[in-house]
């Protein structure tokens, strides 16, 4: 009796296995939408643009940062050359937020929406109709719980050789949020001292 009830153990216990697995894949939920973007609607042979992830996060969750601080793992966008494309090997990252847990963990990441981008040049020679654009991407974003996440992303640009093409917005918008670096215009304190007489032997310091 004990073997025939082992027997049909064996042989339920495995679909339930499966279908509790499928069961909770469904009920994961899935806080982050990534999608490719690129400056412009186009490419033009001898040209060049920006082409980024642009990841869409749920409120209270977060995704990491390169250095993802005391837990976490880094976000990671990877692009293929495909079609001749030379893309470089910089990813650009915006300015993150610091996340503080309990004991004093400190995390470092991004809410609400994220773009990392790299630049993309197109061949002179090139004569195709289009170039298509594939990206591999993972992250892990967390509340209360983390989920890691993946995706296979690919986009298909027209070639205009004519080289009117139209920037977006977006990528201005994300370039603000950069980290200052020195000789950068925008670097409050790459800035010159003058001297100026003040009357009475003395100077006038002014920036």
């Amino acid at each position: 009796m004990n073997s025939i009830l082992l027997i049909i153990f064996s042989a339920v216990f495995p679909a339930l296995l499966s279908n509790t697995a499928i069961t909770n894949a469904r009920e994961m939920p899935q806080p982050v939408k990534a999608e490719i973007v690129t400056s412009k609607d186009s490419a033009s042979p001898g040209g060049s643009f920006k082409a980024g992830v642009l990841f869409e996060i749920e409120p209270g969750w977060h995704i990491y940062w390169k250095n993802p601080g005391d837990s976490g793992l880094p976000t990671k966008v990877d692009f293929s050359e495909s079609d001749g494309l030379r893309i470089s090997e910089h990813l650009h990252w915006p300015v993150p937020h610091t996340f503080t847990g309990e004991g004093g963990i400190a995390d470092f990441g991004y809410e609400d929406e994220l773009l990392l981008w790299k630049e993309v040049s197109v061949p002179s020679d090139y004569y195709g109709e289009s170039v298509t654009l594939i990206s591999d991407v993972s992250w892990v974003s967390c509340r209360d719980i983390c989920i890691p996440g993946r995706a296979e992303l690919s986009i298909e640009l027209p070639v205009n050789k004519s080289g009117l093409v139209s920037d977006s917005q977006l990528f201005g918008k994300w370039e603000d949020r950069l980290p200052i670096e020195a000789g950068d215009e925008r670097n409050p304190f790459n800035s010159e001292l003058s001297l100026e007489p003040a009357g009475e032997g003395k100077l006038k310091a002014s920036l």
